[in-house]
């Protein structure tokens, strides 16, 4: 699971990034997803090296990427109804937006999956 959340963290740095360099580097809001990627991403690497700690990063990863998924939603869905008529640089964002809802919940379902296949495995 730990390196499924490092994938995870480098898919929304990456998405961030894009995001700023196709927004022509003008919006530094577009680097809202790398910030969750590279929190993931440190998260990631906690759970993988420290046996002990894994259990704490891995829910703390989960933390993030729920925070993301409502944070991003919060801001995209008002924006369902009028997306055929967004140009530029908020329709950028808008489906930075999206794609960052869908990578968010994603990982949250593997991690539900892993923690419930888990908890089957002790009993």
């Amino acid at each position: 699971m730990p390196v499924l959340t490092m994938c995870f963290g480098i898919l929304l740095s990456v998405l961030g990034i894009a995001g700023f360099v196709g927004t022509g580097c003008r919006a530094p809001t577009a680097l809202v997803p790398a910030s969750f990627g590279v929190s993931i991403l440190l998260l990631g690497v906690v759970a993988a090296r420290s046996a002990r700690r894994r259990r704490l990063a891995m829910h703390w990863a989960m933390g993030m990427a729920l925070v993301g998924a409502v944070s991003a939603a919060v801001r995209a869905f008002p924006n369902v109804s009028k997306a055929s008529t967004l140009e530029g640089g908020h329709l950028v964002a808008f489906w930075m937006q999206i794609l960052m809802v869908m990578l968010c919940l994603s990982f949250l379902g593997c991690c539900v999956r892993s923690f419930v296949n888990a908890r089957k495995g002790r009993s």
